[in-house]
């Protein structure tokens, strides 16, 4: 017994002290581990002989067998005997050996003919393990007869026969075992799944108050290998807590192994459990196993605070008649445990057979149908369905569960299946265990979930889940805690001594999972299994469809999920007389793409999509329709399209509103904005592709307007996306026939008052639609992609132009002629190519060209921005960084950027002399363009004091309606080129 009493000697403790502890998961795995059928003593009030069956002779016996022959007169004082070696007819007379099985129960022996006459004072029962004999010898007592025993069970079968349930059983087996053993307490004591147990029963003789009942008593108490000791031996017994145990002289047989106690009536209980039974103030036990289904369901617990020795006791009818009603008992257990449960089965299982029947539809709507109709009848507390995709689910906290929701479940139920591989995956401490969080409500999290998949259908999942069950233990004394003793220098652990009442109370748990619970998941699912075989038969023919529903980044529906939604509305029972599309585009995220990376828009997108979900109404759709475009369809039931407009509105100002938060991903922080195009339309007026092309329209038109606005369509928009229409084929013709010309507005040099260049424009006079604004042709060359064939004409222009003035005028050109270019250009491959071909082509020294960029070059791509830049430079090109101060980069970026230019955005120069904002944003610009050597021009001077406040700040050139609007060429080149107004004058 040293491995569970002794623990590492700790110098710091003194002897004879002791205190409690909590029990290590170490010292309760030792405790566990402890093999109590190999204790090596017995007893002391019979004594024990060991045969090898092969030889028949004696290989161990306890060390009290002298003693004990010699007080019942066997042998005389001070005679000894040879016991090891000796035959074991000398013990047991004549028996057949071959008749004993090799792991059987006890039999009696007839000791009539044994070597020293031991049947006038013991009587002998006999058991075999192997090939060992163990005879036990215990004090023969007055019998009673086999009618008496009959009649005493008899009488206690029927008393237990009349019991109507559980309870009732164990109440009505707890007082017949006390009335027939007479011992002063029996317990039905239950075991729970986690080894602990719980006192259900509790019989006293008079005198004694009931004192255990529905307490719980830890797994500790009864180690598992003391539990499985009996399945093979159902009775013990401890006749003398008190007595010293006896020891066998040798507990090691011929063969090296050692002796197995199991199955022995005499066997001595460890010291750890007599310590126990002491704390307890228990002088004698009996213990007898309550079986269920071939496994150990409970004990009928015995206690008596008195010991029970012979002769006043008789062990072996005790043992018999205790064995024979446990036997009884236990086969009325089973009945007393099934009918509950089969009727509960029966009535469940016959509630989902016509939540079945009763829908037959054969779609993906079913299994929602189905568990509206069956989820009262299961009792827990959300039952969830997953198939292709759609989650079907009910719960007790919402009866109609939105789209988010669904999604939620959905992804969590996913989680779980991937980080456990089993088919059925069970837990009741979800909350405690795992880093998953589903919520029932703001404030409770499912503890509990029972899940199946199956290999034959991996789309196919059912699920039960479980709310918290907070649950008070009442435990006999507080679990888990040994006092620790010195003694000899060595620390022993000892049982609590304190068994009085402890409270505990338990969160963050379910309930567990029974096998009912088990049995009915599978059964859905083989129901479930059936249906969405049905299913996969009827949509065959959409198959395309059945695909995949779901986007496979955001997990909201996709753009096929549509069309089912549609015309689950026209199926449906709901009174659908309107909708409302509204068709959103996420401003600016090509950029943040582009910035940040792909993974870190895709977070943006994830959480942009969780957003709208949460917006929304139940019986609403969110659908991702691919890039950073999102469709959700609002239905109404009114018939006032007006009404129905309003509420569009508001729920767009909600998505605007919500969108525009930030988002982080990482260290990266990203703000968006969308940009959101509104339909709405009568239901039976609803045409999905016609309604899709006017939210498209609508949302453009909403960017044209600032983006992060909402627009409603009608009509007038549809108009003007036909002038567009009309306006792209005119301005293809335009470019084509070189009838977009190029106009000039003079920069002027602060300090010599002279033109030192110029800034290109393009414009374009219609034949019949009149000056059209650059802003409008130019946008929409860009938006239908001809914004290179547009570049490259007025690249040319340009340099016909300047190829023109030079032979006119006789002199060499000087200054620079600012050309914009676009993001779409720059990164274009035949850029750099036609470029220098057009300059080539008219003699044109590259110098004089200076193209202008924006910020948003570099955001897109900054090393090849850089590259493409560098390679012109080399040409003799010049940049200027147009714009600046309207984009992402700060004034400190600047000095990493080729450039030879910045001009300073017109915002801030026309507002400059009212704000301050804009007065130190020139200020600063200038300063820092000063410091790196770059020229500075500042756009959109219009006034003297303009002019004034510049110059004083040091900027070095000007442009604006102040000095000259932008004009043709010829009149360009009379008022400058040919005049002493021009810097080559």
């Amino acid at each position: 017994m040293t491995p569970l009493f002794y623990l590492q000697r700790n110098a710091s403790m003194v002897d004879g002290t002791s205190h409690e502890e909590k029990i290590t998961p170490e010292q309760a795995a030792q405790c566990a581990q402890e093999q109590i059928q190999y204790i090596g003593s017995i007893q002391p009030y019979g004594f024990v002989i060991v045969v090898d069956i092969e030889t028949q002779k004696v290989i161990t016996y306890s060390e009290n067998v002298e003693e004990m022959l010699r007080h019942n007169k066997v042998i005389n004082t001070g005679e000894k005997i040879k016991i090891m070696g000796s035959s074991m007819s000398d013990w047991a007379g004549k028996l057949d050996l071959d008749s004993i099985p090799a792991h059987g129960g006890h039999f009696q022996v007839d000791i009539q003919t044994s070597k020293y006459s031991l049947a006038t004072e013991w009587e002998c029962l006999a058991s075999r393990i192997g090939q060992c004999l163990t005879l036990e010898f215990l004090p023969l007592c007055k019998s009673e007869s086999s009618q008496e025993i009959l009649t005493k069970l008899d009488k206690m079968v029927n008393n237990i026969r009349g019991a109507k349930n559980l309870s009732e059983l164990c109440d009505s087996v707890a007082e017949q075992f006390q009335h027939h053993t007479e011992y002063h307490r029996v317990m039905i004591y239950r075991f729970m799944p986690d080894g602990s147990g719980e006192v259900v029963s509790e019989s006293c003789a008079a005198g004694f108050d009931v004192r255990f009942l529905g307490m719980r008593f830890p797994a500790e108490d009864i180690p598992k290998q003391a539990r499985e000791l009996y399945k093979t031996n159902s009775l013990r017994v401890m006749a003398d807590v008190d007595a010293v145990p006896v020891p066998l002289v040798t507990n090691t047989l011929p063969d090296g192994s050692v002796v197995d106690q199991s199955m022995s009536i005499l066997r001595s209980m460890s010291l750890m459990h007599v310590a126990y039974l002491k704390n307890m103030g228990v002088k004698a036990t009996l213990s007898s196993a309550l079986m269920y289904e071939g496994e150990l369901w409970g004990l009928i617990a015995c206690h008596h605070y008195e010991r029970k020795v012979p002769p006043t006791y008789m062990v072996s009818q005790t043992k018999i008649s205790c064995e024979l009603f446990s036997e009884i008992a236990s086969s009325y257990l089973a009945p007393s445990l099934n009918i509950d449960l089969m009727q509960r089965k029966l009535t469940i299982k016959h509630e989902i057979d016509l939540a079945f029947i009763g829908n037959k539809a054969g779609s993906h709507g079913d299994f929602q149908t189905i568990l509206q109709q069956a989820f009262p009848h299961l009792g827990y507390d959300a039952v969830g369905i997953i198939f292709d995709g759609d989650c079907a689910l009910q719960s007790v906290e919402d009866q109609s569960v939105s789209q988010s929701q669904e999604l939620k479940w959905y992804q969590s139920i996913l989680e779980v299946i991937e980080s456990n591989q089993e088919e059925l995956y069970e837990s009741c401490n979800l909350q405690k265990t795992s880093n998953i969080s589903i919520k029932f409500s703001e404030s409770e999290n499912v503890a509990g979930v029972l899940v199946l998949r199956s290999k034959l259908m991996p789309n196919l999942i059912v699920f039960f889940a479980a709310k918290e069950q907070i649950s008070r233990i009442a435990w006999a004394g507080k679990p888990d805690t040994v006092s620790i003793v010195i003694k000899n220098g060595e620390r022993h652990l000892e049982p609590r001594s304190s068994f009085a009442l402890w409270n505990q109370t338990v969160r963050g748990e379910s309930e567990q999972w029974s096998e009912l619970d088990k049995e009915l998941i599978h059964y859905v699912y083989e129901k479930c299994l059936e249906r969405a075989i049905l299913i996969r038969n009827n949509m065959q023919r959409l198959e395309l469809y059945n695909s995949a529903y779901r986007d496979p980044l955001t997990k909201l529906h996709n753009r096929r999920y549509i069309d089912i939604y549609l015309e689950n509305l026209r199926c449906g029972h709901e009174k659908v007389l309107a909708i409302s599309l509204l068709f959103i585009d996420l401003d600016n995220f090509k950029r943040i793409n582009d910035f940040y990376g792909h993974s870190v828009g895709d977070e943006l997108l994830k959480e942009s999509a969780s957003r709208l979900l949460e917006s929304v109404r139940a019986n609403d759709l969110v659908v991702r329709i691919g890039g950073d475009e999102f469709i959700v369809m609002i239905v109404h039931s009114f018939d006032d399209i007006e009404v129905n407009k309003t509420i569009a509105g508001t729920i767009a100002t909600k998505f605007i509103k919500e969108i525009a938060k930030p988002v982080s991903s990482g260290e990266c922080q990203m703000v968006t904005t969308p940009s959101i195009g509104i339909v709405t339309k009568p239901f039976d007026e609803f045409i999905l592709e016609e309604v899709m092309q006017d939210a498209d329209i609508a949302m453009y038109k909403a960017k044209q307007a600032g983006k992060n606005k909402y627009h409603q369509f009608d009509d007038t928009d549809k108009l003007q996306v036909m002038e567009e229409g009309q306006l792209e084929i005119e301005l293809r013709m335009g470019i084509k026939h070189r009838t977009v010309d190029v106009y000039f507005q003079p920069q002027f040099d602060f300090k010599t008052k002279k033109v030192v260049g110029t800034e290109v424009l393009a414009r374009w006079h219609h034949p019949t639609l009149g000056f059209i604004s650059p802003e409008r042709f130019i946008s929409l060359a860009e938006k239908v992609g001809i914004i290179n064939e547009l570049g490259s004409l007025i690249f040319e222009k340009v340099c016909e132009t300047l190829r023109e003035w030079a032979d006119k005028s006789g002199k060499p050109l000087v200054g620079t002629y600012s050309i914009n270019v676009s993001l779409l250009q720059l990164f274009d491959p035949q850029f750099t190519d036609n470029l220098i071909d057009s300059t080539y082509k008219f003699n044109i020294n590259p110098n004089l060209i200076r193209l202008e960029i924006t910020e948003s070059i570099f955001i897109r791509d900054f090393e090849q921005a850089i590259k493409i830049i560098i390679k012109l430079k080399k040409y003799g090109f010049t940049f200027s960084l147009d714009d600046f101060g309207t984009g992402y980069s700060s004034l400190s970026y600047l000095q990493k950027l080729p450039v030879d230019e910045v001009k300073i955005d017109k915002s801030f120069v026309l507002t400059m002399t009212e704000d301050n904002t804009s007065l130190t944003m020139v200020s600063s610009i200038i300063d820092l363009c000063k410091k790196l050597n770059l020229r500075i021009v500042a756009e959109g001077v219009e006034n003297s004091m303009q002019v004034t406040l510049l110059e004083g700040f040091g900027c070095n050139v000007a442009q604006g309606f102040y000095f000259g609007k932008p004009m043709p060429r010829f009149e360009f080149f009379n008022m400058f080129i040919d005049s002493e107004n021009y810097a080559a004058s």
